[in-house]
């Protein structure tokens, strides 16, 4: 197998999961939170708490934060959510203490802001404790924890950290083929940042594999956007295809650029 140094094929712009500001209200027992497309539901457990009354000021403050950060974001003002979304999250330990959902809400979006801001070891320090705080709160497998794993892992990616990004992104595509199989468009981008981590070690029979199966999976749900998507992925799948019998070095340029293609459309 061929091999050659990370950084020659820089996998950026995978599509990410988009943590919605969630506004639960004090007291009330905590039943799902939505993330994205569609959120994971807590464990059992958590699912039957009731949370204790916190200061209404100061949570409505933090909230507020949180959604201006999640817009500003979303309007590429990195520095100014980044700001708001650490405030946020700074009022919201102050209520409710380490372990609480608008906690893991606030870990989430600013780690994933950090990612955007290329602020790889700040993101890397708030994923590592936003990962156990989903599962305490989600349970070990659902839809919302292969969320955090996927977006995790697409750091990793994106800061050319393979052996990290590697588990992650393995593990988040094996649990979305467990509990979300119908939830195709996050299959699809499991398969698509897992098949160009495969393509940037030199593994092209896998890389090949699992775009096609991407690619399979979008033809079976054609909607007015997917035929972007699905040309995106096919020129992707056969700049694979051609590398695996071109000489190494002749197609270094053909499959980075493929792999800097992002998939309209498709949220993780």
């Amino acid at each position: 197998m061929l091999s050659f140094p990370v950084m020659s094929f820089p996998v950026m712009n995978f599509p990410v999961m988009k943590f919605s500001v969630v506004k639960t209200k004090p007291a009330l027992t905590v039943l799902l939170l939505i993330l994205g497309v569609a959120g994971g539901a807590p464990s059992a457990q958590a699912a039957t708490r009731t949370l204790p009354e916190p200061p209404l000021e100061s949570l409505q403050e933090a909230r507020s934060l949180l959604e201006r950060a999640d817009k500003l974001g979303q309007q590429g003002r990195y520095a100014e959510a980044i700001s708001l979304a650490e405030r946020a999250l700074e009022q919201q330990q102050t209520v409710f203490g380490e372990v609480h959902l608008d906690v893991l809400q606030s870990l989430v979006i600013l780690a994933d802001l950090y990612r955007v801001n290329k602020q790889y070891s700040r993101a890397e320090a708030l994923f590592q404790r936003a990962l156990p705080l989903g599962r305490r709160i989600w349970g070990e497998e659902t839809p919302s924890v292969a969320r955090i794993l996927f977006n995790f892992g697409v750091m990793y990616l994106e800061a050319g950290d393979i052996d990290q990004a590697e588990p992650l992104l393995l593990d988040a595509l094996n649990m979305r083929r467990q509990v979300m199989p119908d939830r195709y468009p996050e299959m699809i981008a499991s398969l698509h940042a897992m098949g160009a981590l495969h393509a940037t070690k030199g593994d092209y029979p896998e890389a090949e594999i699992l775009l096609k199966e991407a690619v399979e999976i979008l033809e079976e749900h054609l909607t007015p956007t997917a035929y972007s998507d699905i040309k995106s992925l096919r020129t992707l799948l056969n700049q694979v295809r051609r590398f695996r019998r071109r000489p190494f070095g002749s197609s270094i340029a053909l499959l980075a650029q493929g792999l800097k293609t992002p998939i309209n459309g498709i949220t993780g």
